[in-house]
């Protein structure tokens, strides 16, 4: 099984392209990092892109993957990085610890990061003071409704909103995007909630119909399933709206529209049809 892990990895490092000229050093960063962690798992800080630091540790799977691959999401971070400047405004719903916030704050972009779990919230926090970057961090959830949502607590950085009651959770004051950035014009927005992506754009739709919102960066791997939403119903909602699958060619610095959302990897990038 760790042969195995080891293996995929690697055939990754040889195709990934900060990594496939020298995949051996890549190997080598993610084995040291696992054996250094397996001893003693506490928070390191990692030089990155840009100029940026992080603080990661075992269990960090939102930012880890950059210790060995040097930029993780390789694909959307360009995309970002080439695309994004201080005239912008970039919402990160589900922040995690950062690693798009950070991106974009790096470029000077005016930052909104939401992050519900208080004990990722920190992380988060850390990694913005680490960088003195400029970001508005909030400590709640985003759906469809204000209110109260209860997130689970024992998945690390993977925790969500939950329904079972038998599942380990925390009460999170949770807000609509359209109260909570009323007077925003955001050209981006990203959203990583492990499936209830769904909600957060039902409580968008102000926000939508603002022309400045030029991109949407969604996860679409069949996670909104657990609430009974099909990924293509995400798809056909933004279609609606205007907003367009499309392929970052990181080469050529050039978008090319796609006609479904993206089934190679988590991310699907969405374009207004006049961006």
């Amino acid at each position: 099984m760790l042969l195995r892990k080891i293996k995929n990895r690697f055939l990754k490092f040889n195709t990934h392209p900060l990594t496939k000229t020298n995949p051996y050093g890549a190997l080598f960063r993610y084995l040291l990092f696992n054996i250094t962690a397996k001893i003693n798992n506490r928070p390191r800080i990692y030089n990155w892109i840009n100029g940026l630091k992080f603080l990661a540790q075992r269990g960090d799977a939102g930012i880890v993957p950059n210790i060995y691959f040097k930029l993780f999401d390789y694909e959307d971070s360009r995309f970002v990085l080439d695309n994004l400047g201080e005239k912008d405004v970039f919402i990160d719903v589900g922040a995690n610890v950062g690693h798009f916030t950070m991106l974009a704050a790096s470029k000077k972009c005016k930052v909104y990061a939401f992050e519900p779990v208080p004990s990722t919230y920190e992380k988060l926090i850390k990694n913005i003071e680490l960088n003195n970057l400029k970001v508005c961090a909030l400590n709640k959830g985003v759906g469809a409704e204000k209110g109260i949502l209860n997130f689970s607590t024992q998945r690390g950085v993977m925790n969500s909103v939950v329904f079972d009651a038998t599942i380990a959770s925390l009460e999170i004051e949770v807000v609509k995007l359209d109260e909570a950035l009323k007077s925003m014009e955001p050209s981006m927005i990203k959203i990583d909630v492990e499936g209830f992506e769904w909600f957060v754009l039902q409580g968008a739709k102000d926000l939508l119909e603002n022309k400045k919102l030029k991109y949407i960066l969604i996860e679409l791997n069949n996670s909104g399933i657990k609430f009974s939403i099909q990924d293509e119903l995400i798809h056909k909602f933004l279609v609606d709206k205007g907003f367009y699958p499309h392929q970052y060619d990181f080469e050529s610095k050039k978008l090319n529209q796609i006609t479904d959302y993206r089934r190679d990897k988590f991310n699907t990038l969405y374009v207004r049809n006049h961006a």
